[in-house]
């Protein structure tokens, strides 16, 4: 619809509401009755207020500031009629997906029968109703891997509930305030938004953002696919002892420190030096997260069974234990050395 046409809608309802006494604001009319004074209410009176500077900004083409007043009026006094003004300064403002669920409110409110809308607003609605169909943009999303978040404009989706549980999601963009995004509702997904430049950022623990900057022209969107790629993990290896190696899945990598990437995954961790007793570990890792490890390598005391004084000793214990368990069996005694005869060798030598 033209901005004219817009702007006569405004002054059609400003009539109606206020000229005409529809039912949020009454006007009092003159009665030959003594008058009563009803309390004022003070809700009433702002929403009132705020509803009739609205209907001014919006003569004025300013709307946003009118879309800001008439929130204030919808928030003191709800009303169907208010309401749908929301939807036109949403729709001026270009906010398709917004206006198109304010209007939808709308026709909710009149049909609940809270408050009424009148006839000719209500053709106004399935009007503009028809219109933003063809003006937003559907574009069929796939995701890999399938829990990532998604947020468009720094806002993330809403869910539509689909009465076919055949059919692919639905998420609208635009509709909730600004904040982190949200995992998506399936790794294949249809998301409805405005027509023109959009930053979608999808993100998930562990994998690098994929960042899509695009203009979408209104209608049936080209598919869109991605594939967020997995970050690598890293492992932080220290030890007590400078100068330990360290051995990482068979792989000699050098002395400590060690810091390297790695795919997520379970790796067996080996550090060691001369004159240490050598430590171990099982580490699992995952994408885009560090794990470390520091070692403590205690002296390697060897045990007495490993000292060489030890294995002299024990050669010469064994050694007399033989002999000894050799007479032992013999059974007779160990001989003794004869002497040498006073130091003489035996010899006699006759005396003339």
């Amino acid at each position: 619809m033209p901005l004219h046409r817009i702007e006569i809608t405004a002054a059609i309802l400003v009539f109606t509401l206020c000229v005409r006494a529809t039912p949020i604001f009454a006007q009092t009319r003159p009665s030959k009755k003594p008058a009563v004074v009803e309390p004022v209410d003070p809700a009433r009176e702002e929403a009132k207020s705020a509803f009739l500077e609205g209907t001014k900004l919006v003569g004025e083409t300013r709307w946003a500031e009118a879309l800001t007043a008439f929130e204030r009026a919808q928030a003191r006094v709800p009303h169907a009629i208010t309401t749908f003004n929301i939807g036109v300064c949403e729709r001026a403002l270009g906010r398709y997906t917004a206006a198109r669920r304010t209007f939808l409110l709308a026709l909710d409110e009149d049909r609940i029968g809270t408050t009424s809308l009148p006839e000719r607003l209500k053709q106004d609605t399935q009007g503009f109703l028809e219109e933003m169909d063809s003006l937003l943009v559907r574009v069929t999303v796939s995701v890999k891997p399938a829990n990532a978040s998604l947020a468009v404009d720094g806002r993330p989706l809403s869910i539509v509930a689909g009465s076919d549980p055949s059919a692919l999601p639905v998420a609208v963009a635009g509709l909730r305030a600004p904040g982190k995004g949200e995992p998506v509702p399936a790794k294949r997904f249809v998301m409805e938004m405005d027509f023109g430049r959009h930053v979608l950022t999808f993100s998930r623990p562990g994998h690098s953002d994929a960042i899509v900057a695009r203009d979408f022209a209104p209608g049936v969107a080209p598919p869109l696919e991605l594939s967020l790629d997995e970050l690598p993990a890293t492992i932080m290896i220290s030890a007590d002892q400078p100068g330990a190696l360290v051995t990482v899945e068979g792989r000699d990598l050098g002395p400590v420190p060690i810091s390297l990437l790695r795919p997520a995954g379970s790796y067996r961790v080996v550090v060691e030096k001369d004159g240490f007793i050598s430590a171990s570990s099982q580490l699992i890792v995952n994408a885009g997260e560090q794990s470390s490890f520091r070692a403590k390598l205690p002296v390697d005391e060897p045990s007495i069974a490993e000292t060489w004084w030890f294995w002299t000793l024990a050669g010469v214990a064994a050694t007399g234990i033989g002999v000894g368990t050799y007479f032992l069996a013999r059974g007779a005694a160990e001989p003794t050395r004869p002497t040498l005869g006073g130091g003489t060798l035996g010899w006699r030598v006759p005396i003339q």
